[in-house]
């Protein structure tokens, strides 16, 4: 596995500076409880490959969160 450095990926432009971050943040936390939720209900459902999508999306949205708070985006 690869490790990922967060000076290269900003010197790379990977991540960019993003001064709103933190105010996007609580907005993509509530779009991952709700992917997360998603993907519960589907998953009670015997959905896996509808589940596994929702699950995916929502680890987005959470690592996304976790960038704005730091004030970066991608």
């Amino acid at each position: 596995m690869n490790q990922y450095n967060i000076q290269e990926a900003i010197t790379k432009r990977r991540i960019i500076p993003f001064s709103d971050g933190p105010k996007s943040a609580t907005k993509e936390l509530k779009t991952a409880k709700e992917d997360l939720q998603d993907a519960k209900d589907v998953l009670a459902l015997g959905k896996f490959k509808l589940a596994t999508g929702s699950a995916y999306y929502a680890i987005f949205h959470v690592s996304r969160a976790l960038l704005y708070k730091k004030k970066y985006r991608e």
